[in-house]
């Protein structure tokens, strides 16, 4: 099997600042170039940020019929555990399918300070109907759904038909598991998103057992809103999100002293 290099842009990064953290999650067919700008802005505010590049991504879009979903999962767990080997405090986030692997470790990961999550896709109607009624290997993706026009993602134009499949079923697997959340958390959903429909926000927010939980509507993005023109208001409430949680961690006698 030809081996394709990883895109330039496309790979994944660090940044290193304090002892608390952000994994970062991308979502389906992107990279994390879709996150850098929220990724360099939270490191601005004193945050360490790892955003790690999903497996099949980044590279040519025939490595996604290579992989599973399986292989996302361990990608999302090695990040962790990397992350939470160095740093006291972990915050996990992500966007679309990203959001869906957030969920998937904030249902069990016992270091996580919180969760945000950026039109999390629980239900992906369009891309499960595709994969139904399609007779071939791959089928066109069409360009990223973001309203800003100056922006590009970096992001496949085909996609395996397998690999929509494993999406659908991650998805399945991963929508049962909301119940068992309890951190608090801040989910973001697009007003209009013709990939992932807002109510899998909707869905998410009255699923979840947190006591700590915020629904923020965005409302001039579409589905890749963290290059959208709401992105500085996902930057700000996440911000604040962390440093609101950070604070009362080092409140409590013997916890998140840094």
């Amino acid at each position: 099997m030809k081996q394709h290099s990883v895109l330039p842009g496309a790979a994944s990064f660090y940044y290193q600042a304090g002892s608390s953290a952000v994994l970062l999650c991308h979502g389906f067919s992107g990279t994390p170039q879709s996150v850098q700008e929220v990724a360099a802005a939270l490191f601005e505010h004193g945050y360490s940020v790892y955003a790690p590049l999903l497996s099949g991504h980044g590279t040519h879009y025939t490595d996604l019929e290579h992989v599973t979903a399986a292989d996302w999962k361990r990608d999302v767990e090695k990040a962790y555990e990397w992350l939470a080997s160095r740093h006291e405090r972990i915050f996990i986030m992500g966007q679309s399918m990203g959001g869906t692997l957030a969920s998937y470790l904030a249902s069990s990961a016992e270091k996580a300070a919180g969760m945000i999550l950026i039109n999390a896709a629980m239900e992906v109607p369009c891309l499960a109907e595709m994969a139904e009624a399609s007779t071939s290997s791959f089928i066109a993706e069409g360009e990223p759904d973001i309203h800003d026009t100056s922006q590009q993602e970096i992001a496949y134009l085909h996609l395996p038909v397998h690999a929509i499949r494993e999406l659908v079923g991650l998805t399945r697997e991963v929508e049962p598991m909301l119940s068992s959340i309890s951190i608090p958390a801040l989910l973001f959903k697009s007003a209009v998103d013709h990939v992932v429909p807002p109510e899998n926000t909707t869905k998410i927010y009255q699923s979840i057992l947190s006591e700590d939980k915020t629904s923020i509507t965005l409302p001039n993005s579409y589905h890749v809103a963290t290059m959208d023109y709401d992105k500085q208001i996902i930057i700000d409430h996440t911000a604040s999100f962390m440093n609101r949680l950070s604070t009362l961690e080092q409140q409590v006698p013997g916890k998140g002293h840094e």
